[in-house]
């Protein structure tokens, strides 16, 4: 007669480490979105605060974890990227309607210069590639502090 034992520790650790992971991924995801969201509200141009307050992001959960999604106003591509000179003319309307020096004026197009970029996105970006590598590093340390 023989008998054959096996250690299951390393197993369960190893368990417990995928259920880790999987919870601090989310955990890694919600907190980046916010961040990246919070950053983008702070480096928006705030003119009449639409841009900024309509700043927001969705979290779509998926087997791989998860993804954030960010929106804004329609405009707000054009003032981070910038525009190159362009015609502006009605389409709902027979003319232009718009204040220059406290008058008003009519016109039937107008030549706007374009306008530069103003790159929040980009300089988010930069800081939240910082910030991600920061906090997956703490990440790892919980996920490996369960293995222990």
């Amino acid at each position: 007669m023989f008998q054959i034992t096996m250690d299951t520790g390393p197993v369960e650790q190893l368990a417990m480490a995928a259920t880790a992971l999987n919870v601090e991924t989310i955990t890694w995801l919600e907190d980046m979105a916010g961040w990246i969201n919070n950053d983008l509200k702070e480096r928006a141009p705030v003119k009449t605060s639409r841009l900024k307050n309509s700043i927001r992001y969705q979290i779509d959960r998926n087997a791989n974890g998860g993804e954030a999604t960010f929106f804004s106003a329609f405009y707000g591509p054009y003032l981070d990227e910038g525009t190159k000179p362009h015609v502006i003319s009605p389409v709902n309307a027979k003319c232009l309607v718009f204040s220059r020096g406290g008058e008003k004026v009519f016109a039937s197009s107008v030549h706007h210069p374009g306008t530069k970029p103003l790159n929040f996105t980009p300089q988010t970006l930069d800081e939240a590639e910082k910030e991600a590598d920061r906090k997956a590093s703490l990440m790892a340390d919980r996920i490996f502090g369960v293995m222990a």
